[in-house]
């Protein structure tokens, strides 16, 4: 995945962590395609619900200048829930949202940006999600 672009970001340490989300913005910025591909919550949830946003995402577009574009992922718990190995067949639909502006934002407004973006997530998620079909 290196190879590909990405790049990972090592958050068992926070210093190591935060200078990776600079270094990380500076290339973002420097670079002609100014698009990321980040999973704020970390991790899935255990019942499929959305989580809690982690800010490393938020600080990281803020510090790039660059708007967050909301997506939803609607059907990938019941296809591979948390801690199964097992995948089950199914419907998976990604849903985005309307690009949110960073630019001009700093530092300090990261709380509210984070509401906002986990706002529009919740609202995709309400809008497109629909009944799990029952398991076979």
């Amino acid at each position: 995945m290196w190879t590909e672009g990405s790049r990972f970001i090592n958050r068992s340490n926070r210093t190591t962590a935060i200078a990776g989300m600079k270094k990380l913005a500076k290339e973002v910025s420097s670079s002609p395609y100014k698009s990321l591909f980040v999973c704020p919550e970390g991790t899935r949830t255990p019942d499929g619900s959305l989580g809690a946003f982690h800010k490393g995402a938020l600080v990281l577009a803020i510090d790039a200048g660059l708007p967050i574009v909301p997506m939803a992922v609607i059907g990938a718990y019941e296809v591979l829930p948390k801690g199964s190995l097992y995948v089950h067949p199914g419907p998976i639909k990604v849903v985005c949202g309307d690009p949110i502006e960073a630019e001009g934002l700093c530092y300090d407004d990261r709380e509210a940006f984070g509401r906002t973006v986990q706002l529009a997530v919740q609202s995709l998620l309400d809008q497109h999600n629909e009944p799990p079909p029952p398991r076979q």
